[in-house]
């Protein structure tokens, strides 16, 4: 939503909702020309759609989770690159902080050079954190001010799982009416909760049958516990007389 009101984002190609790796899905645009260098006004807009994600979780739910993660650390590089590398920030001027050692082996981190104060490092970060806020407030106002799309968009994917370009156009330009999907997304909740209805049924019939199995089994254990044990047979009683194997003997 907020890249299709941004002057310099790139078009929707395909939104997805289906969970591949750690992403919970994702959003792809594509570029419409090949480009070498970006301009700031680009870099600021990307912040607003990389943040956009958090933004409608915060204005449609009653809390946030960590499906922005991923959007977020790569806004906060962004504005750090923005401010330390390129020299976008008014605040700090046309100057690159810092420095690319090239020791890839050594990690990102490790493999960068600092080469200022203490006193710039926290310009640095005020100007990061500025630059982030901002996308921020604008993420949202996009989403406030279109809000309708917002939740046509969201029904859609909840039904198709899937968005490609044509069918974004056709949910941001009235092609798609909400009322249809409410009652298709009714529908389905209604499928699911007599699906799940029956599954307890049937764990319950399932419970039934193994309480009778049980109750059988303890029932026939009681029974042969309480059941007197079958006694020998006496000796008979001898008349004196040899039998004839002993006769035979």
């Amino acid at each position: 939503i907020t890249s299709y009101y941004l002057e310099t984002a790139d078009p929707v190609h395909e939104i997805s909702i289906i969970p591949r790796g750690m992403a919970a899905g994702y959003t792809m645009n594509l570029p419409e020309d090949d480009r070498s260098h970006m301009s700031r006004k680009k870099m600021t807009e990307s912040l607003v759609m990389l943040l956009g994600g958090r933004a409608a979780e915060a204005l449609t739910l009653d809390d946030i989770c960590t499906g922005a993660s991923n959007d977020i650390e790569r806004a906060t590089e962004t504005a750090r690159q923005m401010v330390t590398k390129y020299g976008f920030s008014d605040e700090l001027g046309t100057v690159t902080y810092g420095k690319d050692t090239g020791e890839v082996f050594l990690g990102r981190d490790l493999g960068h050079e600092r080469n200022y104060s203490e006193e710039v490092a926290n310009q640095i970060d005020r100007a990061i954190r500025k630059l982030i806020d901002n996308a921020y407030a604008k993420a949202t106002d996009i989403l406030t001010q279109h809000r309708y799309q917002l939740e046509l968009v969201a029904k859609y994917l909840m039904i198709h799982e899937k968005v490609d370009s044509v069918q974004f156009k056709d949910l941001m330009n009235g092609g798609v009416e909400m009322a249809p999907l409410d009652q298709e997304l009714t529908q389905m909740e209604q499928d699911e909760a007599a699906k799940k209805a029956k599954v307890r049924e049937e764990m319950a019939q399932v419970e039934q049958e193994r309480a009778k199995i049980h109750a059988a089994e303890r029932k026939e254990r009681e029974a042969s516990r309480t059941q007197p044990a079958k006694s020998e047979p006496a000796p008979q009683p001898s008349d004196g007389n040899p039998s004839e194997e002993d006769q035979g003997e």
